[in-house]
């Protein structure tokens, strides 16, 4: 199943889906991409984009579904964990079997949105930064 797991003071910590076990269990929204940093210009006469870069952060924006009120307390404790700016775990569970360790990508929060009143089920969305120089691949074909 697809988890997000971090060590803290307090102990190990897993966050996962309340759903079933199976493709429900999934990060949903897998969005990899690429950010260069650094300072860019565009110049005048041919509009063309200029960057000196000093390194690329490789992000993934995803949401994990079916969060339900008893596991508040993980997500709290998983909030305060990634606004430290420690590192986590992204466990994919995807055909590749691929782990990643992260952080959050600057200037964003974790955040949570009832997506089913009638079942008080929440949905964590969150951007995430590799903390290794690679591309965050999920593979979640079949």
């Amino acid at each position: 199943m697809a988890s997000i797991e971090w060590e803290d003071a307090t102990g190990y910590h897993t966050l996962t889906s309340n759903w079933p076990e199976g493709p429900a269990r999934r990060f949903a929204g897998w969005s990899p991409t690429v950010k260069p940093i650094g300072p860019a210009k565009v110049a005048l006469g041919t509009g063309r984009r200029y960057q000196y870069q000093f390194r690329r952060d490789h992000l993934t924006a995803f949401e994990m579904p079916g969060l339900i009120p008893s596991q508040f307390a993980e997500y709290l404790a998983f909030r305060v964990h990634a606004l430290a700016g420690c590192d986590f775990y992204v466990i994919c569970d995807d055909a590749d079997a691929n782990i990643y360790t992260c952080r959050l990508a600057p200037e964003t929060e974790p955040e949570l949105t009832m997506t089913d009143p009638q079942q008080l089920e929440y949905t964590m969305a969150v951007t995430v930064k590799n903390t290794a120089n690679e591309p965050m691949l999920c593979n979640y074909r079949g």
